[in-house]
Parts: C-alpha cells; structure tokens; sequence
C-alpha cells in the first residue's frame, strides 16, 4: 500500500498565511483516491473552491488580503478542471494515487 502524498497547492500559491494548505491536501487526498466519477470529481474541485473561500473570512487577513482571495477562486477552480484532467500526465491528475 502507497502511503499518501501531497505537494499542497501544487502550482497554485498556498494562500496568504498558508491558509489554504489543508483544503489543498483534502483536496490531494480525494483526487488520490478518485472514483472515476465525474460527478465526484465536479463536487470535490468544488469543495475545494468552498473552503478557499470560508479560508478567506479568516480575521488573520486584511480586507484588500480577502479580496485578492475571493477573485482567486474561479482561477483556481479553472485550473484544477482543466490540469486535473488525466491528459495532463501522472502527479496530480484526478485518481493519480494507489488505494492508500
């Protein structure tokens, strides 16, 4: 059995004050272990949006801090719909991993 790895938000920046470190690793955690299922793919890369988002109310960030965050969102969602993809090669795509 493989044991699970993360590389955080892989190409993404991590966010300020890493705040984003553990919806990324979830995130990692679920692409590792994909389904196949589109529709489970869909609703993680989602949640992953979610939790960037509810990161970004932290009190840790300054309004112009929370903002940068918020319009980071759609980028980010478009990134991991699009390098998430199987054709993109091994590392990171959606099911990348062993059973762990």
């Amino acid at each position: 059995m493989k044991q699970f790895t993360s590389d955080g938000c892989s190409h993404w920046w991590n966010g300020f004050y890493n705040l984003f470190c553990d919806a990324c690793r979830d995130h990692d955690r679920i692409y590792g272990l994909g389904d196949n299922s589109c529709q489970t793919r869909l609703q993680t890369d989602i949640e992953l949006g979610q939790h960037v988002i509810a990161s970004s109310f932290s009190p840790k960030l300054a309004c112009w801090q929370r903002s940068i965050v918020l319009a980071s969102v759609p980028v980010m969602f478009a990134g991991v719909r699009t390098f998430g993809a199987t054709k993109f090669g091994p590392g990171r795509q959606w099911g990348y991993g062993d059973m762990y």
